[in-house]
């Protein structure tokens, strides 16, 4: 009796769990049936374009005046009174010798006196204008670093597979490349239907406000509007994007804003032999610390969503299925992001503390203590909210919040419109194997000042980095591929011709 009553209470047992377990099955199931097929029916966004012929570069005397262009020593100082107005003469006067149809066909004027801007007249006056814009300026070498350099960075070097030296990827190349480009279309008889400004600052490296900022003021007050700007930030990629099979060229539609912020503590001057509980120094190490340990909230959203979305049909099953099933896996996502400075700076404000000062001897009780912390604030987020999160979070009346440098984030472009769509067409025409997706510049370019004058601002230089390359970009051994150099050229003249069309 008592193994049938046993056998009895198993079957019983089985019955009652058995139509939660069908439940759970059918529900996972179900589940696994949605994540897939969310991923199966996500559309790719990439266009398919028929290749064309892109225009003859004769590369050799194109590297040797982009090699030209960085042996002049535009050199953006911190300390104002380094700059060195003579050698920006220079510049100007060696585009104007390298160039000379582009400075028989457009309107030149200097601004500020050390930047430049320049208008060609399109065929249809009603049809609003583009902007392409750059700097002439570049990063002085790191005092200590010079010896490190394989070319010095000042010569131009040519070794035959890359020209070496400060700007060939920020950003003399893409300022050079338009002048080559537009060069090579005059010669063929081009004449664009829209009008075409180009704009090159003297002083982005430290912020453009002597040179896009003038140059933008003097547009408004003309009255310009431009159907797009387009400025560097963004590039291609090569082995950047885990799970990607081929390279990724990423569209600035957005860029964070920047705000620096003193913070100051007042001390009580004396003997330190004496201290008090919290001196000036202190008061401002507390300060940063709590801002570290509280950083800003992640999220995904546009135009890192934008983004993947993009990305998802491209990527490789398991990450594709994330990216394209966000709702279930925005978590698992963001968590894996911020596990990384580069990418936690794509979901969230950021904060650095990059200069302090205090004390005047060893054993003196500083009466003040300051410190400068430099954040890049996300769109959608604003200057002044940012401001009263940084004094919530520091949450001491006796540590003074001032604002030094501020500009809000420009407004996201939308990577739905047309704009986007040529210079996503034209990087699809010279570059065919690479991925295009909209993406957040984390620096600040001079597109911010240029970006409320604009339907839409993007960010994008057609020049491929590796993962080996950014320590290139402002660091030791800067250089660029002669073979990217030459499609970089190519790129900017398709990109004429589909932005600003051509009159026959």
């Amino acid at each position: 009796m008592t193994s049938f009553s046993q056998f009895d209470h198993v079957q019983e047992t089985r019955r009652q769990w058995r139509k939660p377990v069908l439940a759970l099955g059918g529900a996972l199931v179900v589940m696994c049936l949605l994540l897939i097929g969310r991923w199966y029916f996500w559309d790719s966004r990439q266009l398919d374009v028929p290749p064309v012929k892109a225009i003859t570069v004769d590369i050799d005397k194109a590297a040797w005046r982009l090699a030209e262009a960085v042996r002049i020593k535009t050199i953006s100082y911190q300390d104002p009174a380094q700059f060195n107005g003579e050698v920006f003469d220079d510049f100007h006067r060696f585009l104007a010798e390298s160039f000379p149809r582009v400075h028989q066909t457009f309107e030149r004027e200097k601004v500020n006196d050390y930047s430049l801007l320049y208008r060609w007249q399109g065929r249809q006056s009603g049809l609003k204008p583009l902007l392409f814009t750059g700097h002439l300026d570049v990063v002085p070498v790191s005092p200590g670093t010079e010896l490190n350099w394989e070319r010095p960075a000042f010569t131009g070097f040519i070794d035959g597979n890359f020209v070496w030296g400060r700007g060939t990827l920020d950003d003399k190349a893409s300022v050079i490349a338009i002048f080559e480009a537009l060069e090579v279309l005059i010669t063929q008889g081009y004449q664009p239907e829209r009008t075409i400004y180009l704009a090159f600052g003297h002083d982005e490296e430290i912020g453009g406000y002597q040179g896009a900022a003038m140059a933008a003021k003097l547009l408004e007050e003309r009255g310009e509007r431009f159907l797009l700007s387009l400025d560097e930030g963004s590039a291609i990629t090569d082995g950047l994007i885990k799970g990607l099979p081929a390279r990724a060229a990423f569209i600035g539609v957005a860029e964070k804003g920047y705000l620096t912020l003193r913070l100051t503590a007042q001390g009580k001057g004396g003997h330190a032999s004496a201290p008090p509980a919290h001196t000036a120094v202190g008061l401002i190490a507390r300060a940063i610390t709590r801002l570290e340990e509280t950083p800003f909230d992640a999220q995904i959203r546009p135009p890192v969503s934008d983004m993947m979305d993009y990305l998802a049909p491209e990527l490789e099953f398991w990450t594709s299925l994330k990216y394209a099933n966000r709702w279930l896996f925005g978590s698992s996502i963001r968590r894996h992001m911020i596990s990384t400075p580069s990418s936690a700076a794509m979901l969230r404000t950021t904060f650095a503390a990059t200069m302090s000062q205090a004390g005047v001897k060893e054993n003196v009780l500083p009466e003040s203590a300051r410190a400068i912390v430099n954040m890049r604030v996300m769109p959608g987020e604003t200057i002044a909210q940012t401001i009263a999160h940084v004094e919530e979070i520091i949450d001491d009346p006796k540590v003074r919040v001032e604002t030094l440098t501020a500009f809000e984030p420009a407004p996201v472009s939308d990577p739905a419109s047309e704009s986007f769509q040529m210079i996503h067409k034209t990087i699809a025409e010279i570059f065919p194997d690479v991925v295009v997706a909209p993406g957040l510049v984390r620096g600040s370019t001079d597109s911010k000042h240029y970006a409320f004058l604009a339907d839409h601002t993007y960010r994008f230089v057609p020049a491929v980095i590796t993962p080996n390359d950014f320590g290139r970009v402002h660091g030791t051994n800067e250089r660029i591929a002669i073979s990217d150099y030459e499609h970089m050229i190519q790129f900017y003249a398709r990109l004429f011709e589909n932005t600003a069309g051509r009159a026959e």
